[in-house]
């Protein structure tokens, strides 16, 4: 199913929609355009949130999560979640819902040998599959199927056994990931796996708190406290991890952002700055210059 509507954007409550409703029962694309369009928690199936243009903000246990052209959220089937846009720029929204027990059925095909599942055709992984929920970064493995569906969605040349092909890979990408944070996750400093897995998951909590807000004036006591662990411990374990204190992370995230905004539009240097989080022009010239060698109004200057 392709949907090209916001679900209950016209004042109906979304679980009382009839479209929302069919989320559960078939793999479904969905692509619509919008300024504004706010949704109060609620559940859906598991399903994949992305956005082509602009941003879309979305609250997962209280956790703020900024979707944008750079990432994607993952989001558990019944995961509960509240979302919104609202911008002056129109937000091209593009999500992909997984029936229920969509990939539950695509682990059972994967975790026995063809001879057993030859004579056990009907074996069916009863164990919820559960993905980390988290911003991923766009990459090699997810992104191109992505893209695939989003043009051939946009042409219409879709059918519902190509689309559930489609679910299939993505299936198949994101237990592959599964398998990779996993293998991160064993090299965290705890000495129980459980211990290990939650560490990983308040971390990345955190981490995904950070990329979301960066551009506030966050505290390391707030930062941290999303992560439910004491100030001095998370910048222990993080830096320990990621290599950067919270504050070099964050610094980092804005000269990122920052050289994005030089080379692709006129904004004035000091309204970048400032949007930014940086205290003033001067402090973010120097931090600019000493990241990247080469000034702001300089880099206006280098070829893109």
């Amino acid at each position: 199913m392709i949907l090209n509507r916001f679900p209950g954007a016209k004042g109906i409550n979304i679980e009382d929609d009839e479209i929302y409703a069919r989320l559960y029962q078939e793999n479904t694309i969905f692509h619509a355009y919008s300024n504004y369009v706010a949704y109060k928690l609620h559940s859906g199936p598991l399903s994949i949130k992305c956005v082509f243009k602009g941003r879309e903000a979305y609250e997962v246990n209280s956790v703020p999560y900024a979707v944008e052209p750079s990432n994607f959220l993952v989001l558990n089937h019944m995961q509960s979640y509240a979302s919104e846009i609202d911008s002056n720029e129109q937000s091209e929204s593009f999500c992909l819902f997984f029936r229920s027990g969509f990939a539950n059925e695509v682990l059972s095909g994967h975790l026995k040998q063809s001879d057993y599942l030859l004579d056990n055709p009907d074996f069916f992984h009863e164990q919820p599959l559960l993905f980390f929920q988290k911003l991923y970064q766009h990459d090699k493995t997810l992104t191109p199927i992505f893209q695939q569906i989003h043009c051939n969605s946009k042409a219409g040349i879709t059918t519902q056994s190509w689309i559930d092909e489609q679910f299939y890979a993505i299936i198949l990408g994101l237990l592959t990931k599964h398998r990779l944070i996993s293998e991160e996750i064993e090299k965290l400093p705890a000495l129980k796996h459980t211990t290990r897995v939650e560490l990983y998951r308040r971390l990345h909590t955190a981490k995904d708190f950070m990329d979301s807000c960066f551009t506030q004036n966050l505290k390391l006591t707030e930062i941290a406290r999303t992560a439910c662990l004491s100030q001095f411990h998370f910048l222990r374990i993080f830096k320990q991890v990621f290599q950067l204190t919270p504050h070099k992370y964050i610094t980092q995230k804005r000269l990122q952002a920052a050289q994005r905004l030089l080379r692709q539009t006129d904004d004035p240097i000091t309204e970048i700055s400032l949007t930014l989080g940086f205290d003033n022009p001067a402090v973010f010239s120097r931090a600019y210059k000493n990241h990247f060698n080469t000034s702001p109004s300089q880099e206006r200057l280098l070829p893109n």
